[in-house]
């Protein structure tokens, strides 16, 4: 499989609407992790804020108001479900 490479995309487009890029949580222990993902999804998404543990994140995400949260955590997924 081939991806091209585009660049980044400031906006989603859907019939002529734009839409703002979804905002986003970064939630892993491990910096090198976070760093890869920023990397990775930065041209698509807004990440709000990156954070080391499932307390932080549980504190900060409401005020952050992530549309998606990436984390590593398996409690945490259990916790939200």
């Amino acid at each position: 499989m081939t991806v091209s490479q585009q660049g980044p995309l400031p906006e989603h487009h859907c019939s002529g609407a734009s839409m703002p890029l979804p905002r986003v949580i970064l939630a892993d222990d491990h910096t090198i992790l976070l760093e890869a993902l920023r990397e990775l999804l930065e041209p698509y998404c807004e990440i709000v804020g990156t954070v080391a543990d499932d307390c932080t994140l549980l504190e900060t995400a409401p005020e952050l108001k992530p549309d998606v949260i990436v984390s590593g955590g398996d409690e945490l997924f259990l916790f939200l479900r």
